[in-house]
């Protein structure tokens, strides 16, 4: 179970993603959170979806 106290429906995407990385350096953010903090501000922004395994050269072409 999550660890962190935050849920999309509370605030922002930029703010939860925000809120998350504040939680991560004290531990008590799931990397599973970050990830769908980041999804879900990736939708809202109508961006293309980004994936933790591209390679640096990829992402930046």
């Amino acid at each position: 179970m999550s660890q962190s106290t935050h849920t999309p429906t509370e605030v922002s995407p930029t703010q939860l993603l925000r809120n998350l990385i504040e939680d991560a350096a004290c531990g008590m953010a799931l990397p599973e959170e970050l990830h769908d903090a980041l999804t879900l501000l990736e939708q809202a922004l109508h961006l293309a979806p980004t994936s933790p395994h591209l390679e640096r050269e990829e992402v930046a072409a």
